[in-house]
């Protein structure tokens, strides 16, 4: 739905599905924040952030630009990734905490 090779708001239906899927994502990290994790703040900027992480890698998984052959190893590679942003944006509370 990102990929489209015009403006995503000439696509009507990939833009609102666009919108459902990110909605999606700042629901579920406003649950996380609403039980201490991750820091308050604004939703949309933190959603914003996993968002383009994971997309970056997803985009070079599909690409074939990161150093693995198995499945499994992009799996575990984003599983490592998802980990680091989480940990992240605990530190950077915890940094705005003290």
């Amino acid at each position: 739905m990102f990929e489209t090779p015009k403006r995503l708001d000439a696509y009507a239906e990939a833009q609102a599905a666009g919108e459902r899927a990110f909605a999606t994502l700042v629901g579920y990290v406003k649950e996380c924040q609403a039980a201490g994790a991750p820091r308050p703040g604004d939703s949309k900027s933190l959603a914003l952030i996993a968002w383009s992480m994971l997309h970056g890698v997803a985009k070079l998984a599909i690409g074939g630009q990161l150093p693995f052959s198995k499945t499994i190893d992009v799996l575990h590679f984003t599983d490592t990734a998802t980990e680091a942003l989480a940990v992240g944006l605990a530190s950077a509370s915890a940094r705005s905490d003290s």
